[in-house]
């Protein structure tokens, strides 16, 4: 169709031939068949030791949807593993290692009509969590660095709706997090993280070292939960909590910097014998936040709110 001046629209205008876009058009069926086997278990009632191993098969048929209608297929398989290590201290404390991999097929294909190979992933994580004995308070922290190969992402920059693997991206990152009671009726949950995720590999140079779409350095959050037992109503709960996420950038060369911003969440339940009446409320003042990636922006979540009736047999 014609151009349309927005400032002075006018409608009705004659709409001329389509265009067929082959690689943005198809149609396919995806299969996929797992098997699975994990052992986790305690040692002298000192360590806990988890193995896990899982081999994936992953079919997929597609067909244009213009054109032929014979189909392609097309079979990926892989095995990932899994292994954690854990040492119970007599003092509460539990430091932990832990590794694992991942394996998922995409669907899809890119301008030049090769399909997209799988996301595979590693990561490496160390920590240690602290549980005072008789105590309701627990500490945790942990570092981690988990490693992407093969991500699909938008490029907005070639066709709106398309779709390429950018290489491999990295994200490292520290988080910590604490909860238990501060008094008979309170409870808290505070916590941390900081993540530096970035682009290590590209087709296009420029990207390498750029951060990943939409994901922010700093993220705080914080979350209380009151019980009114003690005025008489055991049954009544309140909770009040705030998040914090800090700027980040669409993931494009250059792209401008997206605010950071902080949203508050609130709760109110009332539980009389099965029943539980709850009502729930996200982004709690309304407030207007952007997701961003390679050029294309939407408006977050606005204020939802639930209303809840459950009941327990």
């Amino acid at each position: 169709v014609g151009n349309l001046n927005l400032y002075n629209p006018v409608y009705g205008s004659t709409v001329g031939p389509l265009s067929e876009v082959d690689f943005l058009s198809e149609k396919g069926v995806t299969t996929r068949v797992g098997a699975y086997l994990q052992e986790q278990m305690k040692i002298n009632d000192k360590w806990v030791v988890l193995l896990g191993g899982r081999q994936d098969w992953a079919r997929q048929r597609t067909s244009p949807y213009f054109g032929a209608t014979d189909y392609e297929s097309e079979s990926d398989k892989a095995f990932t593993g899994r292994a954690g290590l854990v040492y119970l201290a007599d003092n509460g404390l539990a430091p932990y290692f832990s590794y694992s991999e991942s394996f998922e097929p995409q669907s899809g294909q890119n301008e030049l009509g090769k399909r997209f190979k799988p996301t595979t992933g590693k990561q490496y994580e160390i920590g240690v969590r602290y549980q005072p004995k008789g105590s309701d308070l627990l500490l945790s922290a942990a570092l981690y660095e988990l490693t992407q190969q093969n991500v699909v992402t938008s490029d907005a920059s070639v066709f709106p709706t398309l779709s390429r693997q950018v290489g491999e991206v990295r994200s490292r990152g520290l988080e910590l997090e604490a909860k238990g009671k501060i008094s008979r009726n309170l409870s808290v949950i505070a916590a941390y993280a900081y993540t530096d995720a970035e682009t290590t590999r590209s087709l296009v140079p420029d990207e390498v070292g750029n951060r990943t779409a939409n994901v922010p350095r700093n993220q705080v959050s914080i979350w209380g939960d009151y019980s009114f037992g003690a005025y008489g109503l055991p049954g009544l709960r309140a909770g009040l909590g705030a998040r914090y996420l800090s700027s980040t950038r669409d993931g494009s060369t250059n792209s401008p910097v997206i605010p950071g911003y902080t949203l508050f969440d609130a709760l109110v339940a009332y539980e009389d014998g099965e029943w539980r009446y709850s009502l729930n409320v996200k982004n709690l003042t309304d407030r207007e936040f952007l997701n961003c990636s390679f050029g294309s922006c939407t408006y977050g979540e606005p204020r939802k709110i639930i209303a809840a009736v459950t009941k327990r047999w």
